[in-house]
């Protein structure tokens, strides 16, 4: 958890209340908070500007992440009273009991896009969106669209339904335990699952359960804190300049130097842009439309934490056969090219034993490298 010296403005209010009053994991307050200011600013259209080479790319707040904490820690309790701080209209709450892409659209399409959802017990409609058999498989593919914000086309013989622009953001929370059962080492290579960051929400040993036999939270003054925080908020939009780019250069350098995979480093690190605007307003910057580099170094010490938990998610799964699995594929792929062999999925099955299925060649080629030729 980033320490308490470090948090500033409205975000140590909320923390320290829950820090002093309960011995709920402070990732919880943290993170929802986080979310729901997401939800908030996606709702309501604020984006982040970025300027790169004379062009500006439109960055939207929008952030996956999955929240995990042993059971009783507190999850939802926390999400009841984070999420009475906004009005009920940006959260998506239709998206619970969704079992197909056809129902996903068209709720989607009824004044559900630019939501936040906040789903509780995640592992297991997570699990049914990996499962290529299930009917939610065509949910992964349209929030694969979403998460790129390209436009979502759904045509039947009776209707045609358009979803211009579509975001979202969501905040999946597991006990961490299921989780860890209900989703394989097949399934964290998997494209759709880096789109996700994660967070492990542990128990303070210095705050134990004994010492908190009754919760017992003053939100008054959260409420009348975050309706000023609201109230700086000027713009429809923020910049990131020079300033700011070098901060998230200096960031990007700093994060790609551990040892995870390119492909989960990049997604990952590209959310300091995000997170970097989320902060800007949580500090309450909103009258400020520039961003700066301390947006984007604060940006970095958050994603670094996520770096550190995705590390201890990945080796729980036996993230290390994967990673031999992974580069035995890169090499075959490799060779092949450098001999002017054709690939296919079989072939790697084939030739390498380590690997199961063709399912799993596909999952392992999707985040290489290689995934252009097949």
């Amino acid at each position: 958890m980033i320490d308490g010296g470090e948090l500033l403005h409205y975000l140590l209010v909320i923390v320290t209340e829950f820090e002093r009053k309960t011995d709920i994991p402070l990732e919880l307050p943290f993170y929802q908070l986080f979310h729901l200011l997401s939800g908030y600013l996606l709702y309501n259209n604020i984006n982040l500007h970025v300027k790169l080479d004379n062009k500006v790319q439109i960055i939207k707040p929008d952030i996956w992440t999955i929240l995990l904490a042993c059971s009783g820690a507190g999850k939802s309790f926390t999400w009841k009273q984070i999420c009475n701080l906004v009005d009920d209209n940006i959260i998506w709450h239709s998206f619970v009991g969704l079992k197909s892409g056809a129902a996903f659209i068209e709720t989607l399409s009824e004044d559900n896009n630019n939501k936040l959802i906040v789903r509780d017990e995640f592992n297991e409609f997570y699990k049914q969106l990996l499962n290529d058999k299930s009917p939610m498989a065509d949910i992964r593919d349209y929030l694969l669209l979403i998460y790129d914000n390209q436009k979502i086309e759904r045509k039947t013989k009776e209707d045609h339904c358009v979803v211009e622009n579509p975001a979202l953001t969501i905040l999946g929370m597991c006990v961490t335990e299921s989780f860890e059962k209900s989703v394989s080492d097949d399934d964290l290579v998997n494209g759709f699952a880096q789109r996700f960051s994660y967070i492990i929400a542990s128990k303070d040993p210095k705050r134990p359960i004994a010492n908190y036999p009754i919760y017992c939270l003053d939100k008054s003054l959260w409420k009348e804190r975050f309706a000023k925080l609201i109230e700086k908020i000027k713009y429809n939009y923020y910049i990131a300049d020079d300033d700011a780019i070098d901060g998230y250069i200096i960031a990007f350098k700093s994060l790609i130097k551990y040892d995870l995979d390119e492909s989960y480093l990049r997604r990952l690190v590209w959310k300091a842009h995000k997170y970097a605007l989320i902060y800007h307003i949580l500090t309450e910057n909103g009258d400020k439309q520039e961003l700066t580099a301390i947006d984007y170094g604060w940006a970095a010490n958050a994603l670094y934490l996520h770096l550190i938990d995705l590390k201890a998610v990945l080796e729980t799964h036996g993230m290390s056969e994967l990673q031999q699995k992974f580069k035995k594929v890169c090499d075959y792929c490799k060779k092949c090219i450098e001999k002017g062999e054709k690939l296919t999925f079989s072939n790697i099955v084939r030739y390498n034993r380590c690997i199961k299925n063709v399912a799993e060649a596909k999952a392992l080629i999707s985040i290489s490298e290689f995934s252009s030729y097949f």
